[in-house]
């Protein structure tokens, strides 16, 4: 049980830390309007790290980026 409650606690940790990063940089860089955007495109990255990314466009300023 206690493997249960670990395995948990450790996926929770991640999904806070995903949800914390996309929040940073949720401001898009050109005219610093925070979460106003629409996702366009989505698939896995091609660096090092091999994270997902998300392609965005501002709503307010129609700049693009990954996030």
């Amino acid at each position: 049980m206690r493997t249960v409650k670990y395995q948990g606690l450790r996926r929770y940790t991640l999904l806070l830390a995903l949800a914390e990063d996309l929040g940073e940089r949720a401001t898009c860089p050109q005219c610093q309007t925070y979460a106003s955007f629409q996702v366009t495109s989505a698939g896995p990255d091609t660096d090092v790290d091999a994270r997902d990314w998300l392609r965005v466009k501002c709503r307010k300023c129609g700049n693009e980026w990954k996030m």
